[in-house]
């Protein structure tokens, strides 16, 4: 299956990687976000942080399989510490859900990304 990868790109400036080895796949691990809107709330609290020069990652991934890009591949992004985010090409993050369908479409366009 293919997947469209919706564009919502923060308008910062991201600095130049050291290196293109890594991919980071992480969980939001927020247990008190997990309703319908869990992909947009996460999605606003990151542009957030990253206007405050804070945490954020190039793809979030939940709403029942929706993948969104709000950060440049290719460039440093913040969200796995400072040994990794200078190598880091992409940082993906999954929004929980409590919904198993729901779930298992999110799981399936994680792993695709």
């Amino acid at each position: 299956m293919n997947y469209t990868i919706e564009q919502q790109l923060l308008p910062i400036t991201q600095k130049k990687l050291t290196s293109n080895s890594l991919v980071i796949a992480h969980e939001s691990g927020n247990a008190k976000n997990v309703g319908l809107l869990a992909l947009e709330n996460e999605i606003v609290y990151m542009k957030q942080q990253a206007k405050k020069n804070g945490a954020f990652t190039s793809h979030w991934v939940g709403g029942g399989g929706r993948i969104i890009q709000i950060a440049q591949t290719g460039k440093i992004q913040y969200g796995a510490g400072k040994y990794a985010n200078p190598h880091a090409y992409a940082q993906v993050e999954l929004a929980r859900t409590s919904d198993p369908d729901w779930f298992k479409k999110d799981y399936q366009a994680y792993v695709w990304l």
